[in-house]
C-alpha cells in the first residue's frame, strides 16, 4: 500500500479516557498502525471519522487509537526509543544489526545500485552508527542517525520530511540517503555509480558522502567486503541473522544426481543456494548462463542445480577470511589445490587480494573457524608481516593503507605530492617515516624493511604492497623529482597521492624504475 495522507480541514475525533493518540510517521498506513496497536482496521477507522479516505493519510497528523490496543504499540512514537518503527513494507525495523544490514542492502539494490555499491553505502553506515537509526554521536556531539547527520543536513532532512530527524524511522533515513545521493549529494552519487568493487564504493562513500574527520578507512572497506559477501538482501525487515557464509543454518543437502531446479526465495543468494545443495558456486553459475549477474537474483526465479557429486564426495563449504590469510594458505590448510580454490571463487577477481571477513568457497573442503595464517596483526585487524605471492613478499596492509591515503588526498587525480602519499602510507603501515622526493624514496627506504627486486612492472602490479620509484618523468617537475607509488595488487593500479588506474601506461613516460618488496 502506498504512503497515505490525512485530509485536512476536519477536526480530529476527541479520544475517550481509555483511548490514546498516535502521530503518523512517514511510511505509515492505517492497516500497519492498527496491527501495531492491536486493534482492528475497522475499529481504527471508526475512531477517526476525520479520515475520509483510509488510503490517504499524512505524516504529522494525529490518530485516535481506540481502547483495546495493547502495549506493543506506543501511543505516540517518536522514533527515539527502543520500539520498532515501520519499515519499507510496513513491517518492523529489524532488532539485529545483521537484519538491518540485510534490509538496507535490499533497499539500495532496489534503487538500482549494484550489490558492490550498496555494500559500500551500508559498510559506511555500519562504521558510522552500527546501522542504528536512533544512534546519537559518541561523546555527545550533534551527529544522529544512520549516517550521523549533523546540523545543516539535519535541517535538510526536516525540510525534506516535514519533521525532525529524531522523530524519523529507519526506512525514512534510508530514503533520505537515496534522496541525498541523487540531489544535494549527487556528486557522491555520480562517483559511486562508477565503483565496480565494494572497496571502491566504501572509499567513495566515505570521502564524498560521509566526509568524516577521521575516516578509519580500513574498517569501512572491511565492513563493505564482509557485507558484499555475506549479506542476504531483503525488503521485509525480518530481522533474522543469517548464519556465516550466507546459508540458512541447515546442513547442505547433496544435489540430485541428475540435477534439478530450485525456485529463488526472498533472502536467497547464489552462494547460499550452492551451499545448501552441496555444489560449488562456480558449478552453479556455469549451470545458469541465463543469470547474467549472479549477485542479482529475484524471488520466483528458477535456478538450475547441476548434477551432484558421487556418494562419499564431500560437499563444498565456506571459509571466512581472517587477517593474514592468502588464497594459497587457505588452499593448503584445507587440502585443496590453489587452482581449484580459485576456480571455485569466481567472485574474487584478484586471488592475490582478499580481505578479512570475505567468504571463500571451499571445493569439497571442510569449513573452519580457525585462521589459515599465523601472522601477527596490527590494531586495524590486518597483518603487516609480508606474505608470499609468486615467490615475492607482499603486504596487503601497505597496499590498503596506500589506497586509503591516496583517496584522502587526491582520489583519482594527482596533486603533485606522490612522495608525501607514499611516505604517509609507509608510516601508517610500519610506523616509520621515509623522507625525500619521488626519486629519493628509494635511497631512504630502511633496508631492514625493504629489499630491491628485479621483476617486470606488469608482474609487480599483481602483487600488493611493493614500492615503485622512478628517477624521471616527462613533466617539468617529474624531470627533477621523479615519481613513486605503491602497488595495489590488482594488476594495473598503484597509489601515491592519487590512484593511478593504468600504471603500465604511466610508465611509458617515466624512466629509471626500481621496485622494492617488504621483508
Amino acid at each position: 500500500m502506498s504512503v497515505s495522507a490525512v485530509s485536512a480541514g476536519r477536526p480530529l475525533a476527541q479520544p475517550s479516557e481509555s483511548s490514546s493518540s498516535y502521530t503518523i510517521q512517514r511510511g505509515d498506513t492505517l492497516s500497519a498502525i492498527a496491527a501495531r496497536h492491536g486493534v482492528s482496521l475497522g475499529a481504527l477507522e471508526a475512531a477517526n471519522p476525520q479520515v475520509r479516505n483510509p488510503n490517504v493519510i499524512y505524516p504529522g497528523d494525529r490518530l485516535t487509537i481506540p481502547s483495546g490496543g495493547h502495549a506493543n504499540g506506543p501511543a505516540n512514537t517518536s522514533g527515539t526509543g527502543n520500539t520498532q518503527t515501520a519499515s519499507a513494507t510496513g513491517g518492523a525495523t529489524p532488532n539485529t544489526q545483521q537484519g538491518r544490514i540485510n534490509e538496507a542492502m535490499g533497499f539500495f539494490e532496489s534503487k538500482g545500485w549494484t550489490r558492490a555499491q550498496a555494500a559500500g553505502i551500508v559498510g559506511n553506515l555500519q562504521a558510522e552508527s552500527g546501522v542504528n537509526p536512533n544512534r546519537g554521536q559518541d561523546g555527545g556531539g550533534p551527529g544522529y542517525g544512520l549516517a550521523q547527520w549533523e546540523g545543516p543536513r539535519q535541517r535538510d532532512f526536516k525540510a525534506w520530511s516535514g519533521h525532525d530527524i529524531h522523530q524519523s524511522t529507519f526506512h525514512e533515513q534510508l530514503e533520505f540517503i537515496q534522496h541525498e545521493l541523487t540531489t544535494t549529494e549527487r556528486g557522491a552519487g555520480n562517483a559511486l555509480k562508477g565503483a565496480t568493487t565494494a572497496s571502491q564504493a566504501a572509499q567513495i562513500v566515505c570521502n564524498k558522502y560521509e566526509r568524516p574527520g577521521i575516516p578509519h578507512m580500513d574498517a569501512r572497506i572491511a565492513n563493505a567486503n564482509a557485507i558484499y559477501n555475506n549479506a542476504s538482501p531483503t525488503n521485509n525487515g525480518g530481522g533474522s541473522t543469517p548464519s556465516t557464509g550466507g546459508n540458512n543454518g541447515s546442513a547442505p543437502k547433496p544435489a540430485p544426481a541428475n540435477g534439478g531446479n530450485y525456485t529463488v526465495r526472498s533472502g536467497d543468494t547464489m552462494s547460499a543456494i550452492a551451499s545448501r545443495h552441496g555444489v560449488s558456486l562456480a558449478a552453479l553459475k556455469a549451470a545458469n548462463p541465463q543469470i547474467r549477474n549472479i549477485n542479482l537474483i529475484h524471488p520466483g526465479q528458477t535456478v538450475h542445480i547441476p548434477g551432484g557429486a558421487k556418494a562419499g564426495t564431500p560437499a563444498s563449504s565456506n571459509y571466512i577470511v581472517r587477517s593474514g590469510d592468502t588464497m594459497s594458505s587457505i588452499a593448503s590448510h584445507h587440502g585443496v589445490s590453489l587452482s581449484a580454490l580459485v576456480a571455485a571463487n569466481s567472485q574474487i577477481k584478484n586471488p592475490n587480494r582478499i580481505y578479512p571477513g570475505q567468504t571463500v568457497h571451499l571445493p569439497g573442503g571442510k569449513a573452519s573457524s580457525g585462521s589459515s595464517g599465523s601472522h601477527g596483526t596490527t590494531g586495524t585487524g590486518q597483518t603487516n608481516a609480508p606474505s608470499h605471492v609468486n615467490g615475492v613478499n607482499s603486504s596487503q596492509k601497505l597496499a590498503n593503507d596506500a589506497r586509503s591515503v591516496a583517496m584522502s588526498m587526491g582520489g583519482y587525480h594527482s596533486q603533485g605530492l606522490c612522495a608525501t602519499g607514499v611516505s604517509r602510507a609507509i608510516q601508517k603501515a610500519y610506523g616509520i617515516k621515509v623522507w625525500g622526493n619521488g626519486n629519493q624514496i628509494d635511497d631512504n627506504l630502511p633496508r631492514n624493511k625493504f629489499k630491491q627486486i628485479d621483476i617486470p612492472l606488469s608482474e609487480a602490479l599483481k602483487i600488493p604492497g611493493l614500492v615503485l620509484t622512478w628517477e624521471k618523468t616527462s613533466t617539468a617537475l617529474g624531470s627533477k623529482y621523479g615519481h613513486t607509488a605503491i602497488t595495489l595488487g590488482d594488476g594495473h593500479s598503484s597509489a601515491s597521492d592519487f590512484i593511478e588506474n593504468n600504471t603500465i601506461a604511466g610508465n611509458a613516460s617515466r624512466s629509471g624504475l626500481k621496485i622494492f618488496m617488504p621483508i
